[in-house]
């Protein structure tokens, strides 16, 4: 018997809350013989994330590892690993002359209470175009390997700095 090996790719966007059909087909690359089927997937939100929103709105918010190429939804993570906690769709944002202002921080903690990092602002005095924050906003996080108290906790807060909208995010992860 031979293993069979598929590869699904999802289109972008793709959304939480949502239902997809995947369709597949196999093959018999030495006859005539075709096997066609599909699945119904329903996307849920990952139940991990905790967000608050105060005027600000986003259509999905999730963490990411570039190295593995997958979404994040164990709360498993290893120490080295690049994360990013994506933001996508944000909105509510008040424009002055064409563009945003907005302000992120960082925040990780472990269960001791230790600040693992404090980063009070990311964008610091930066004007960006309201299109590429209704893009993508990502903040990138590698805990590096030593004595960690699990779970750890990453909190992000995004905020609108011409107005008082902001959105705060939190997760839990467990470092290995």
């Amino acid at each position: 018997m031979k293993d069979l090996i598929g590869q699904v790719s999802f289109a972008a966007p793709i959304f939480s809350e949502e239902t997809y059909t995947m369709l597949y087909t196999l093959t018999d690359l030495k006859g005539d013989g075709i096997l066609t089927s599909s699945l119904e997937l329903d996307l849920i939100k990952d139940p991990n994330i905790t967000i608050n929103t105060e005027k600000l709105g986003y259509g999905e918010a999730y963490l990411f590892s570039p190295d593995r190429k997958s979404v994040i939804t164990n709360r498993k993570v290893g120490f080295n690993d690049k994360m990013l906690f994506i933001f996508e769709g944000l909105e509510g944002f008040t424009k002055k002359d064409g563009t945003v202002e907005i302000g992120m921080t960082m925040l990780v903690k472990d269960d001791n209470g230790r600040v693992v990092i404090d980063q009070p602002d990311m964008f610091l005095n930066q004007k960006i175009n309201p299109a590429l924050v209704q893009q993508s906003i990502q903040a990138s996080l590698i805990i590096t390997e030593g004595a960690i108290s699990n779970p750890v906790k990453w909190q992000i807060k995004i905020w609108d700095k011409n107005s008082d909208a902001k959105i705060t995010a939190k997760t839990l992860l467990e470092v290995e």
